[in-house]
């Protein structure tokens, strides 16, 4: 594990608003990809770039002769430029103040859904007595009431569901022993 380690490397704890829709932000700017069969190769030579044209080159293997080819990842209606007049000029000016609309946007934080309400009675109950109690907060809390009677009613309507389920295979069991005596009487006379 010391060979993991590195002096220019500094590893920073993930924070939960580190957890942005960057997917979401890109696609205002950006083209979505032509949709990607295999693997591939993707390359960008930011050196090559306009302010209308950013080249990416896709590939399909490192061998001589695969097949490539180029595509254009910059969005034309991009986030912004309707704030610009139509026309050439207009683009013009809104491709010189891309840099600034793209840090002007904000790049919404992915919420997290939290443990499922089951999975934090199942935790509570069973795993807490194995936790160090300076974790409990984070890893086993106690549920909430809420929490604690939605989990309660559920299994109490599982519960109701498997009686009536095994009351019906009783009947049907009861009823299928009444038509094999009925049946075995008829044979006999």
């Amino acid at each position: 594990m010391d060979n993991l380690r590195s002096p220019h490397v500094k590893v920073l704890p993930l924070q939960e608003d580190d957890m942005k829709k960057y997917g979401d932000f890109l696609s205002l700017f950006y083209r979505k990809l032509p949709k990607i069969e295999n693997l591939h190769l993707f390359s960008c030579d930011i050196a090559s770039a306009t302010d209308k044209k950013l080249e990416m080159v896709i590939l399909e293997s490192d061998l001589p002769g695969c097949k490539q080819f180029k595509f254009n990842a910059f969005k034309q209606g991009f986030e912004g430029r309707s704030q610009y007049p139509k026309g050439q000029a207009g683009l013009k000016e809104a491709i010189r103040n891309r840099k600034r609309l793209m840090a002007e946007e904000e790049i919404a934080i992915i919420q997290t859904a939290g443990i499922n309400p089951y999975k934090q009675v199942e935790m509570h109950d069973n795993y807490r007595k194995n936790v160090p109690e300076q974790y409990w907060a984070v890893t086993c809390p106690e549920p909430s009431a809420e929490v604690l009677a939605m989990v309660r009613a559920e299994k109490d309507s599982r519960a109701e569901v498997k009686k009536l389920k095994e009351d019906q295979k009783k009947y049907i069991l009861r009823q299928r022993r009444e038509l094999d005596v009925t049946d075995s009487m008829k044979k006999k006379s």
